[in-house]
């Protein structure tokens, strides 16, 4: 695919416009049988895996369906690319596009080649967290997707290779993807914490856990997937976006159809055209068997 160089220094223009949020959607076309979204964007933790593991047979067969009939499938995820290549191996994806970092970072499936990458300084942001929250550890990629920690992160929760250093170490170069951990708090906290400090000079969201994600200013899913989608030439109302975090928000309010998976918190519930059953029972399967059945 070409017309996405890569960028990788925080001092240039962010590399994505910010997309406003629509609102609720309704487009009968989106709701009708016969429908057949061009691009299908994935969430991979809590969408295509349970916690930890790897794709299930049901969810490998519904994805290469829609691969087969001609989508655009892609993986759309938090997780750095060094994460992201084993679920793009186990899922056969090995055409077009993968989104990581939250969108910070865009890959080709293939090769796993940096198509284009954004970053950020966040020392002011994390120096800002830490007075409020002084037990957190931090996780910054490298160029390479691998993660440079102040403190070993619990066990499963990165899934690529973590390497100690002191903080001014870990930020010393702009980064992708800074990750704030905080055991001794919960999701609910960080909620609140984020609420509390001035945080308009980043993305963020906060997961299941205490657990906050930060990334370049007006970077997300949604603003990657559509820059791919406007380069391919495919609006936003032939896209299928699954996810259930809030990372994926962005991404769900952009697609012409966004479904949240069963799990998903209330606010990402509300901000998707539907809901499908949870992880366990392979909702994103049964999302995608409604438009790939053959």
């Amino acid at each position: 695919m070409t017309g996405l160089p890569l960028r990788t220094r925080s001092m240039v223009r962010p590399i994505f416009e910010h997309i406003p949020w629509r609102g609720r959607k309704a487009n009968g076309r989106r709701d009708s049988t016969r429908w057949c979204p061009k691009i299908v964007a994935l969430d991979i933790d809590g969408t295509l895996v349970r916690a930890g593991g790897l794709p299930s047979e049901r969810v490998k067969v519904a994805v290469a369906k829609a691969e087969c009939a001609g989508s655009q499938v892609m993986v759309t995820t938090g997780r750095s690319l060094a994460e992201t290549k084993l679920i793009l191996e186990e899922l056969g994806l090995v055409h077009g596009l993968a989104i990581c970092s939250n969108g910070a970072v865009v890959a080709r499936a293939s090769s796993g080649a940096v198509v284009k990458c954004c970053t950020f300084d966040a020392r002011p942001v994390i120096n800002r967290i830490l007075s409020k929250a002084p037990t957190a550890i931090i996780a910054a990629e490298d160029s390479e997707g691998q993660y440079m920690v102040t403190t070993p992160f619990p066990d499963g929760e990165l899934h690529a290779q973590q390497v100690q250093r002191c903080l001014d170490e870990l930020l010393e170069e702009p980064v992708a993807r800074v990750i704030i951990r905080d055991i001794n708090s919960s999701a609910d906290d960080f909620i609140e914490l984020a609420s509390r400090l001035d945080l308009r000079d980043v993305s963020y969201s906060v997961g299941f856990k205490a657990w906050l994600d930060l990334g370049p200013a007006h970077i997300s899913k949604g603003t990657a997937l559509s820059e791919i989608a406007r380069s391919l030439g495919i609006p936003a109302d032939d896209c299928l976006a699954i996810g259930d975090g809030r990372n994926d928000l962005e991404m769900l309010q952009w697609a012409g159809r966004g479904v949240a998976m069963g799990h998903a918190p209330c606010e990402v519930k509300c901000a998707a055209d539907s809901v499908t059953l949870g992880v366990d029972q392979d909702g994103a399967a049964v999302e995608l068997e409604r438009w790939f059945s053959k």
